[in-house]
């Protein structure tokens, strides 16, 4: 059955005070979860007392928050490259959280951290998307990727929540924007029909030097893995050419020590594509 799926951006209470200003705790780690702006699910914005609501409601500034999205619809089972920009130049701090939910308000499709700018942390069956020990003036456009859901799920709405602060550590000074975007999936209710790749797991994660790699592959389609750091560039390769249709195992040895840290697993397989994060120790 299609269900809806609604994926709510919040750009949210960044750096600057935890939404308690007796607290003056510094968020310029990760933000809180749960600010988003989803009223539906009880989760407000940081334009309330006690937090930014220092110059008024949400969208009282003179910039505004744009949601990257590349086109118009999502197929099931891809991965997009997106971004968040709050276009309110002259701040010192911005920053982000993400969440996709569906009817349900638990979490559909995958977030990937690429970039040292961003976290996933997690909260009552939610998965978050934020921003991490942001320093100051490091820019206010941030890049991610979303894996869409496995299957068509109708209509997704992109709703975002966007602070541009001061870093005065007081609410006055600081604006909050929000705006929405919404796009369809395409046609095919299932990833099989439009993604070679399936069911991609690895193991162990964290990793030392090498990592097994499973996933089912719907044709016969030579499989590429390519590993990337969080600035996106490529560290190793390697071509899986005995990629089977169905089930593969394969075993991935690291050809050096790698520093510490989180990096992408992407698989490349034909036109299809998927990401998922990798930690090495």
């Amino acid at each position: 059955m299609i269900r809806n799926i609604t994926l709510l951006s919040a750009l949210i209470c960044i750096g600057l005070m935890y939404c308690n200003i007796e607290t003056g705790h510094s968020l310029s780690s990760t933000p809180p979860v749960g600010h988003t702006g989803a009223f539906a699910l009880g989760e407000l914005t940081c334009a309330k007392s006690g937090c930014h609501a220092g110059n008024g409601p949400q969208n009282s500034g003179p910039g505004n928050l744009v949601i990257n999205f590349p086109g118009g619809e999502y197929t099931p089972g891809m991965s997009y490259d997106m971004s968040v920009t709050i276009n309110d130049p002259g701040f010192m701090q911005y920053g982000f959280q993400l969440i996709a939910v569906a009817d349900d308000g638990l979490s559909e499709g995958e977030f990937i951290s690429t970039t040292s700018l961003t976290t996933i942390s997690s909260d009552s069956g939610r998965d978050y998307i934020s921003h991490f020990n942001i320093p100051d003036a490091v820019g206010s456009t941030f890049e991610f990727t979303w894996v869409a859901p496995a299957s068509n799920v109708g209509t997704v709405t992109f709703y975002g929540v966007g602070v541009s602060a001061d870093g005065s550590n007081s609410p006055v000074g600081d604006f909050v924007y929000a705006s929405e975007l919404a796009i369809s999936g395409q046609a095919g209710d299932a990833i099989g029909d439009v993604n070679q790749l399936q069911s991609v797991s690895l193991y162990p994660n964290p990793v030392k030097d090498h990592f097994k790699l499973d996933f089912d592959l719907s044709d016969k389609e030579t499989v590429r893995a390519e590993l990337l750091d969080m600035s996106g560039k490529l560290v190793q390769y390697w071509d899986l050419q005995d990629a089977k249709p169905g089930a593969n195992s394969f075993d991935l040895r690291l050809d050096a020590a790698y520093a510490p840290g989180a990096y992408v697993l992407k698989l490349d397989a034909g036109a299809s594509t998927h990401s998922s994060s990798l930690i090495i120790q």
